[in-house]
């Protein structure tokens, strides 16, 4: 059995330096359609602007889950702008970071996100209206808390090739759950996804830079794998509204294409 470490200490540690939003006022969402072998240079496709983004849509659905749920939603808006709030600062860095590669036409964090354009609809219906037993949560949280360490090391030491591997076996993990207890967890899947989709491309960024982006998605991509943990937290927080129908969380995650560009890049590695 694994061994748990760290089981329930705050996961999501961010700088609270929320006031530096004030520099990422959100415009209109992006019209067009995003696939994984899209990389474009566009201020568009930023971090802060996945951000500002989500954040977007999050107020403006929160009326609406609102009502349906009695109020009960608002807790669970609240957290999840906060904590979108919060990253901007981080978002503002690797935006800032990402920039002299950019120039030089190598596509590094901008293009690793996928439009908000593309989520479903707030009254699309839910698939997984069921609810985690505590057993099962617990048993998810140890599952995390261990590939959430390997892709820490593996970022750690840009691997990330390996990185994408614990990503992989992790979604394979979180959709058993899914299928045996009949509940949703959207962004916990959410979350890992970015994460490996962030591997795979620094895995093309390593070929174009000859090595010079690693330092960048070794923190990226360990800095993202931190809100693992806090992702599972929030899906089965928000699972009792889940049970009545309503799709907060569930319908406001776009789909990452991350099995699609892994799938890709096993199909043109070089075979050992």
């Amino acid at each position: 059995m694994r061994q748990q470490s760290g089981f329930g200490r705050k996961t999501l540690r961010i700088w609270p330096l929320a006031v530096v939003m004030i520099m990422a006022v959100p415009g209109p969402l992006r019209a067009e359609s995003r696939t994984a072998a899209t990389v474009t240079l566009s201020a568009d496709d930023g971090f802060v602007r996945h951000l500002t983004d989500a954040i977007a849509v999050n107020l403006s659905r929160a009326p609406q889950y609102a009502r349906q749920s009695g109020g009960a939603s608002w807790w669970i808006t609240f957290r999840l702008v906060a904590a979108e709030v919060l990253v901007l600062p981080a978002a503002l860095y690797f935006d800032a970071s990402s920039r002299p590669f950019l120039d030089r036409g190598i596509g590094v964090v901008f293009g690793d996100f996928t439009s908000m354009t593309t989520i479903n609809p707030a009254a699309q219906p839910l698939v997984h209206r069921g609810t985690l037993r505590p057993a099962a949560f617990r048993a998810l949280h140890q599952e995390i808390d261990f590939y959430r360490g390997m892709i820490e090391r593996a970022a750690a030491a840009k691997d990330f090739r390996l990185a994408a591997e614990a990503c992989h076996e992790l979604m394979g993990t979180i959709e058993h759950f899914e299928r045996v207890e009949g509940t949703g967890l959207a962004m916990t899947r959410h979350i890992v996804a970015s994460v490996g989709l962030s591997a795979v491309h620094a895995l093309s960024a390593n070929r174009q830079s000859r090595g010079e982006t690693d330092n960048l998605y070794s923190a990226f991509v360990g800095f993202q794998s931190i809100g693992l943990q806090a992702g599972a937290d929030l899906d089965c927080a928000v699972q009792p509204i889940n049970r009545q129908g309503i799709g907060i969380i569930t319908n406001d995650v776009p789909l990452i294409p991350f099995d699609d560009a892994w799938a890709a890049y096993l199909r043109a590695a070089p075979k050992p």
